[in-house]
């Protein structure tokens, strides 16, 4: 990491074992209280993830769910492990089940938006982020998805409306930046995609020399 001294780095070690030793803790603290808890194995899973152990963390994950099925974080949960390991399909369930035990559960809605329009099915991802938007008005992250799911589904205007949206609450979004260029340049709107790509270049060049 750059501009971090020899003494910065020994204080991150000193804080990542510090963290490692309070959740440990946490764990048997929460072990004795509630050991049938299906959260005991969500936490377990979230600090394996940490640690990189993928497929044990996995399997943590499925032992929360098995333990309490009509918890809707712990669908969310494991729906979002599969999704982080780029399995759509079985992401794509979880969500689903976590949004039958909680309509509301905005985060279900957007990713299984975002799964649906990997699977190819932009029509029912955009319904989905739809969904999360009236939960969660302001949600940058589905307006973003909108964006994608109109460009995939043949519809640039509506996709740049979307983009749009998405930039206003969140105007640093390099990713919508770049969408909204590539959507101007598929309406024939040369001269703006062009001046978008110059300003996300700027802005890029910006970031790196701050760092």
């Amino acid at each position: 990491m750059a501009g971090l001294s020899i003494g910065g780095t020994d204080q991150l070690f000193i804080l990542q074992k510090g963290y490692s030793r309070l959740a440990a803790a946490l764990l048997e603290r929460m072990a004795e209280i509630a050991p049938d808890s299906g959260r005991l194995n969500q936490v377990r899973a979230e600090m394996l993830d940490m640690e990189h152990h993928s497929d044990q963390a996995l399997e943590e994950y499925k032992r929360a769910v098995a333990k309490e099925p009509d918890v809707a974080a712990l669908h969310y949960a494991l729906g979002s492990a599969y999704w982080a390991r780029f399995r759509a399909a079985e992401a794509l369930a979880e969500f689903q089940f976590a949004i039958r035990i909680d309509p509301a559960h905005y985060m279900a809605h957007y990713k299984l938006g975002l799964a649906l329009t990997e699977l190819n099915r932009p029509r029912e991802a955009i319904e989905e982020f739809k969904k999360a938007l009236v939960i969660q008005p302001g949600l940058a992250s589905a307006q973003f998805g909108l964006a994608k799911a109109y460009e995939r589904l043949g519809q640039p205007g509506v996709g740049l409306a979307a983009a749009d949206e998405c930039l206003k609450v969140d105007p640093k979004n390099q990713s919508a930046q770049y969408l909204r260029a590539q959507l101007l340049h598929k309406l024939g709107r040369e001269r703006e995609a062009r001046e978008e790509f110059m300003r996300l270049r700027a802005m890029r060049e910006t970031s790196r020399t701050t760092r």
